[in-house]
């Protein structure tokens, strides 16, 4: 039995892609990005079926958006403050240094979350993940070796 005309559901409990068409499949090669069959077999049918009807949804643009967008906010935050201690003579004390060291760690977050959309899939629901167990690994989900 065909699933969206695109996979199967196999007596084994697995999903696989079934013959289609030529015009089937240049549709399909067109719409649909590549899905991962390992992640997809891995989860339970309900949620294949539903990560594969919606498998065009993407949060990417608002992740990319948003973060950045804080990044900039927080750089701008921080130059602001040194200016005002340079404007009004005062010392930079511990807690400017502070601010700078957080700075630090947001920009590596915020580098480790768009590695993570840009480079491994994430964003996306996870039958499309390039390479899940570097996705994990870069998120730092402890992972074990097979």
């Amino acid at each position: 039995m065909c699933v969206h005309n695109i996979f199967i559901y196999n007596e084994d409990r697995r999903y696989s892609p079934c013959a289609i068409s030529t015009a089937q499949t240049n549709m399909a090669t067109t719409t649909l990005p590549q899905v991962n069959w390992l992640v997809f077999n891995s989860l339970p049918p309900a949620d294949a079926r539903y990560q594969l009807e919606h498998i065009n949804e993407s949060r990417v643009k608002d992740i990319v958006s948003s973060h950045i967008t804080c990044l900039i906010i927080a750089v701008v935050a921080v130059l602001l403050r040194f200016v005002s201690r340079r404007m009004m003579k005062t010392a930079l004390k511990a807690d400017d240094w502070m601010i700078v060291a957080a700075l630090i760690f947001a920009v590596g977050y915020i580098t480790s979350v768009l590695l993570c959309v840009l480079e491994y899939g994430g964003g996306r629901h996870a039958i499309l993940l390039k390479e899940p167990v570097k996705f994990a690994q870069v998120r730092g989900n402890p992972t074990t070796s097979s």
